[in-house]
């Protein structure tokens, strides 16, 4: 069965993100395309996410998602020594935001 995870940008102008893409290990899953939150279907399991654009990048952020569940992951400005990466000239952090079941519609 397939799960989910979803990423919501809180505090950044989606149009910053342009041309970030969002990586599920060496996949790209997809990219912002202006939205502030997106959602893309991922196998059940353990995972390890990132945002990247050019060589500017998210810290990688890892989650475990089960069957029939949407892990939450939030981008935001970050700042902080553990958990931070540059990204598009500033510091951004993609946290853990819990999880939910899977949505049916």
């Amino acid at each position: 069965m397939d799960a989910a995870v979803e990423i919501t940008v809180e505090g950044i102008d989606p149009g910053h993100l342009d041309g970030a893409r969002i990586l599920l290990g060496d996949t790209e899953l997809g990219r912002f395309e202006g939205r502030t939150s997106v959602r893309f279907t991922v196998p059940a399991g353990r995972h390890v996410l990132l945002v990247k654009d050019g060589y500017g990048m998210s810290a990688a952020s890892k989650f475990h998602v089960q069957s029939r569940q949407c892990a939450r992951l939030i981008l935001r400005h970050g700042g902080e020594p553990e958990g931070w990466g540059l990204v598009f000239g500033g510091f951004h952090a993609l946290r853990r935001a819990g999880t939910g079941p899977l949505d049916e519609g």
